[in-house]
């Protein structure tokens, strides 16, 4: 059985395609049924804390209830889908693309140039991620770009060594040796043999850390250090409510629900691609 067929079969992997193809597709199509505006406020006395199903004054159905300043919680979670995924994928491809291209360079040139990149790679992974995040974010403005570019420049370090470790063993295969034996330049070595046949790991940490990457947003902007009001992404919302738990759970339960649902989904399927992507974890090896 291929790859492809194992990851179609795999139960985690469908779930996991399935819950973020229904994310992708709220945050795309979402605005298209729900037209209601996420940032208008009309009269808040009359609107705000309004339970889930309810009806306004102005006869305006609340799916999900309404938060503290009389917003509509569905095209907030909605328009907020949006930039939480688009944080999470964006900055895990800023991520892989510095990350393994840091890793083949040095598996490839290999000498000084390696020793200097696999330095500074450790000097910066030996840096509590946390930390240096709080450290870059408190330095700028919050926004939307700058979130993605601090969460992928803090992110690329373990790609890098991961995908070091897998060029230096594409390398010493017969291919590749056959290959520089036979006068292949350092750029056809690349392109041919080793980006190819180094990427598997990345695309597995890749689905793991776009998880992980939605997660430290929400974190980011709970704080207050992510993406700033009165632009909704799950982070803030859930930070807005977490004053009204006892008596409008909602606000905060809703957007909580999508992070960890997205978490979840993410992990899933990276387990999944890992599983489909290794033939000795196929049952008839």
């Amino acid at each position: 059985m291929s790859g492809t067929q194992r990851l179609r079969t795999d139960a985690r992997a469908r779930f996991g395609v399935a819950v973020m193809g229904a994310f992708v597709i709220v945050a795309v199509a979402g605005p298209l049924l729900h037209s209601v505006d996420p940032l208008v406020q009309r009269d808040v006395v009359q609107t705000r804390l309004l339970p889930p199903l309810a009806v306004d004054h102005l006869g305006v159905r609340h799916w999900f209830g309404t938060d503290a300043l009389g917003r509509d919680m569905l095209a907030r979670l909605i328009h907020g889908s949006r930039i939480s995924l688009a944080v999470g994928l964006l900055s895990m491809l800023v991520s892989v693309v510095l990350g393994s291209g840091i890793g083949i360079i040095s598996a490839v040139w290999g000498g000084a140039l390696e020793r200097t990149l696999m330095g500074f790679t450790d000097a910066v992974l030996a840096m509590p991620r946390l930390v240096l995040l709080l450290a870059l974010v408190t330095l700028w403005e919050p926004s939307l770009w700058l979130t993605i570019l601090v969460l992928g420049f803090t992110g690329w370090m373990s790609l890098a060594r991961l995908t070091r470790a897998e060029a230096k063993g594409v390398l010493a295969r017969p291919y590749a040796v056959a290959a520089t034996s036979a006068g292949s330049d350092r750029w056809r070595l690349l392109r041919r043999h080793v980006v190819p046949n180094s990427m598997t790991p990345v695309v597995i940490v890749a689905a793991l850390g776009v998880g992980n990457a939605i997660m430290l947003e929400a974190g980011l902007s709970f704080l207050g250090l992510g993406i700033p009001a009165p632009a909704p992404s799950w982070g803030n919302m859930i930070a807005a409510g977490r004053n009204t738990l006892i008596n409008a759970p909602w606000v905060a339960t809703f957007p909580g629900l999508a992070v960890a649902m997205a978490v979840i989904a993410c992990n899933l399927l990276g387990d999944g691609v890992r599983d489909a992507l290794d033939p000795k974890r196929s049952p008839g090896y």
